[in-house]
C-alpha cells in the first residue's frame, strides 16, 4: 500500500483508507485498556533532500451506506470518492496517532494507538497520509499482509489497589466500593474475623454488581472461571472470600491454543497467568502482582 508523494505517475499523493470492523468478543467483566495497530513499513523511497516523513492516522468521516460489504466498499474507494473536491483533508476526522518513517525502519514494524477511537466506536474507518508534498517527495509502502492488532484487556471485577473508589460504610451490611474507573459496585461484608497471631482468619461475603445475574460457579453460562461451587448455595452476584481458586483456560490464536491459568482472588478479580518463555512450566501474573505458579508432577498426575 503506497502512502506519501512521488514524482512518478505525474507527481501524485497517495493515501490509504481502511476499515476496523470491530474486535473479537472480549471475556465478560473485562475492559479494553489499549488497541494497537501494527504495520510493516515495507519500503522508503526518497526523491528530495528530506530524510524522513511522518505517517499520520485519522478517523475517516465517511461511512458505508451501500449494500456492499465493508471489504468491497473500501476496495472501491478512489481519491475522488474520498475527496470529491480535491482537498486532501476533506472528510478527514479526528487525529489518532503518528509514526516516523525513515529508511532505517523500512522492513520493521511501526505501531499506532487506536484506543481512543475504538472506545468511541469499535467499528470505524481510517485514513493514513503523510506530511510529504511536492517539495518533500517521499513515498513509502506498508504491507497489508503483515498487519495485526494487539488488544490488551483486564478483568476489573472486585477491588484492586491500583484503582480508586468511592467508599461508604453501611453498618452491619458492610462497606460499599464504587469504582471511579468502571462505576461498578463491590460490597464487602465481614462475617467472621479472628486475629490469631498464629493463623489469622477472616471470612467475608462479597457482592459484585457486574455479576449480579450469575452464580459463582464454573457453569459456562456464568462466564466466570471458577471451580465447581454448585453445592455452595449463595445468591446470584455473591461469593465468599474463601472461594479463591485456580482454573485453566486455553485462548485460541491464529495457529495454536495458549494455556493460561486464572487465579480468582477473595473479592472476585480474575488474574491471568502466562507461561514464562525462559522458564517453561512457570506461570507469572500479568497484573504486576509479582505472583507465580508452577505445575508439580506427581506419580501418574500433573
Amino acid at each position: 500500500m503506497y502512502v506519501g508523494y512521488t514524482t512518478a505517475d505525474s507527481a501524485k499523493e497517495y493515501q490509504i483508507v481502511s476499515h476496523l470492523g470491530g474486535l473479537p468478543e472480549m471475556p465478560d467483566h473485562c475492559n479494553v485498556l489499549s488497541v494497537e495497530l501494527n504495520l510493516l513499513h515495507h519500503t522508503f523511497s526518497n526523491d528530495s533532500h528530506e530524510n524522513y516523513s511522518i505517517l499520520q492516522a485519522y478517523e475517516l468521516n465517511l461511512n458505508n451506506t451501500t449494500s456492499q460489504s465493508n471489504y468491497n466498499w473500501i476496495g472501491s474507494r478512489t481519491w475522488n470518492n474520498v475527496h470529491p473536491s480535491g482537498d486532501s483533508m476533506q472528510n478527514v476526522g479526528d487525529f489518532i496517532d503518528f509514526a516516523k518513517l525513515t529508511s532505517a525502519n523500512a522492513g520493521r514494524r511501526i505501531s499506532l494507538d487506536l484506543t481512543k477511537s475504538y472506545r468511541k466506536n469499535s467499528s470505524f474507518n481510517l485514513l493514513f497520509k503523510t506530511d510529504a508534498s511536492s517539495s518533500k517527495r517521499i513515498a513509502n509502502t506498508l504491507s497489508a499482509y503483515s498487519t495485526y492488532i494487539a488488544v490488551i484487556y483486564r478483568n476489573e471485577v472486585g477491588v484492586e489497589g491500583k484503582y480508586t473508589y468511592q467508599t461508604q460504610n453501611i453498618g452491619r451490611a458492610g462497606t460499599a466500593y464504587l469504582s471511579d474507573h468502571t462505576q461498578r459496585l463491590t460490597l464487602i461484608n465481614t462475617l467472621i474475623s479472628s486475629g490469631s497471631d498464629i493463623l489469622p482468619f477472616s471470612l467475608s461475603l462479597i457482592h459484585n454488581s457486574s455479576q449480579n445475574t450469575a452464580y459463582f460457579d464454573r457453569a459456562e453460562a456464568n462466564h466466570i472461571h471458577s471451580r465447581d461451587y454448585s453445592n455452595m448455595k449463595i445468591a446470584a452476584g455473591w461469593k465468599l472470600s474463601a472461594q479463591q481458586c485456580v482454573q485453566s483456560l486455553r485462548i485460541s490464536g491464529d495457529d495454536r491454543e495458549t494455556l493460561y491459568w486464572i487465579y480468582t482472588d477473595a473479592d472476585g478479580t480474575e488474574h491471568y497467568f502466562f507461561e514464562d518463555t525462559e522458564a517453561p512450566g512457570v506461570y507469572r501474573d500479568e497484573d504486576g502482582l509479582g505472583l507465580k505458579m508452577g505445575l508439580v508432577a506427581e506419580t501418574g498426575h500433573t
